[in-house]
């Protein structure tokens, strides 16, 4: 249980580490493979992201909503368009030793839905969700950190919602 005191998340309870929570079914795909590509295997592996390498070192992230924003909605050719040009270049990731509330703490800072997870050598072992915190008994605290996230967006010119 988790209560907010003075702006920050406080555990009643002993700290739950995020390898509890985490996905340890990573993808990875090269910088220079097709947006296609990509989207294929998000599809058949039904996941929102791949790990982007070039050879073995990893540069970044491709996400199912950079592909809609960065290919789709500007109306690039998937086939045509390499990852590396639509990729979130850089991984910010986390220790799968480090608590939920830090882990939270640092999605919030960085404006992110989800995080690479690496273990003392440096090496990724898992992703974690904003959706994996829901799952498992942190929604409140994913939901404090999607608000935040989600407000950092500019609003639409003409949006129906801002009336």
């Amino acid at each position: 249980m988790r209560t907010k005191r003075s702006g920050e998340w406080v555990s009643r309870t002993p700290a739950t580490k995020i390898k509890d929570l985490m996905s340890t079914y990573l993808e990875t795909i090269l910088a220079t493979d097709s947006v296609q590509h990509a989207a294929g295997r998000m599809r058949a592996f039904e996941i929102g992201c791949l790990l982007v390498r070039d050879e073995e070192e990893l540069v970044g992230m491709i996400t199912d909503r950079d592909i809609a924003l960065r290919v789709t909605a500007l109306g690039k050719n998937a086939r045509a368009t390499a990852v590396s040009e639509v990729m979130s270049p850089g991984i910010i990731c986390c220790n799968e030793d480090q608590d939920v509330e830090e882990i939270a703490r640092m999605m919030e800072i960085n404006q992110l839905h989800r995080l690479t997870l690496i273990d003392r050598d440096g090496h990724p072992t898992g992703i974690v969700t904003l959706g994996d915190l829901a799952r498992n008994g942190f929604e409140d605290l994913a939901a404090h950190v999607l608000i935040s996230v989600s407000q950092s967006v500019p609003a639409i010119s003409g949006s129906p919602w801002l009336r």
